[in-house]
């Protein structure tokens, strides 16, 4: 039988809605008013973005709290991450310069992965607070930089990067925000850098979920979204030992066409 295309697979909410692909999804969501009940349409993009930020807000910063209660991940996340990087240095696909934490949180990843490899770190988040605390947490990590509080949806980069870093936070863009976001990304590189997108994955299609107003998309929706933004697949590789029952993770390499 034939695979459907990314874009005609089907997908569901938290709490059962279903959808027949994601641009009915995205239609119905953002295009209908609010009725302030988290089962209906969301009624805006602006209220998707709010309600996430809200979302955030209200959690803790600590690992535990911008890990979702999944503390338990930390080391076996940074693990993966330090060898997918290292065969990107093996292959001399990429240079130890300068790299940007995007969506960072409180600079989990910064501290542990990127600071040990780069000659200097930017930090990005939404989240004032969680900005505040990374400096912080990042205060004895000489080779932090700059540290800006915005969302990706709107965030222009100012500088050229080795490596642009986007670990658990595309889930928040809506497709048309992601696609511009990776372009933008993509122009600010530098001639050998990369893009890194690591990203829970769903087993086809789609996942909406109205807690933190996310969506978990299939490999295939992925790679839509990197052909639709002139980004090719330099390498990737799945997140290695995380417990049973946890979503796949995927970690890719980009790169303009």
């Amino acid at each position: 039988m034939q695979k459907k295309a990314a874009r005609n697979q089907a997908g569901f909410d938290d709490f059962g809605t279903s959808y027949q692909n994601i641009d009915e999804m995205w239609q119905k969501e953002l295009n209908n008013p609010e009725s302030g009940d988290v089962k209906n349409p969301i009624g805006s993009k602006d209220n998707w973005y709010n309600k996430a930020a809200e979302y955030w807000e209200k959690t803790d910063a600590t690992v535990d709290g911008v890990l979702g209660g999944f503390a338990i991940l930390n080391d076996p996340d940074i693990k993966s991450s330090i060898k997918f990087l290292t065969y990107l240095f093996e292959k001399k696909l990429i240079s130890k310069g300068r790299a940007i934490d995007c969506g960072a949180g409180i600079g989990r990843v910064s501290k542990e992965l990127l600071c040990h490899i780069f000659q200097e770190v930017d930090l990005n988040d939404q989240n004032p607070k969680y900005v505040e605390e990374a400096k912080n947490v990042l205060k004895d990590c000489p080779n932090m930089k700059d540290f800006y509080a915005e969302g990706l949806q709107s965030f222009q980069f100012k500088k050229k990067y080795d490596v642009i870093w986007i670990q658990w936070v595309s889930s928040h863009l809506t497709d048309e925000d992601f696609i511009d976001f990776l372009r933008r990304a993509s122009d600010s590189l530098t001639e050998t850098g990369v893009i890194v997108v690591k990203e829970n994955l769903a087993k086809s299609g789609f996942i909406v979920h109205k807690d933190d107003f996310s969506v978990t998309r299939s490999d295939d929706l992925f790679r839509e979204i990197f052909k639709k933004a002139d980004l090719k697949i330099l390498h990737q590789a799945f997140q290695e030992d995380f417990p049973d029952g946890m979503f796949q993770v995927n970690q890719y390499a980009l790169r303009r066409k």
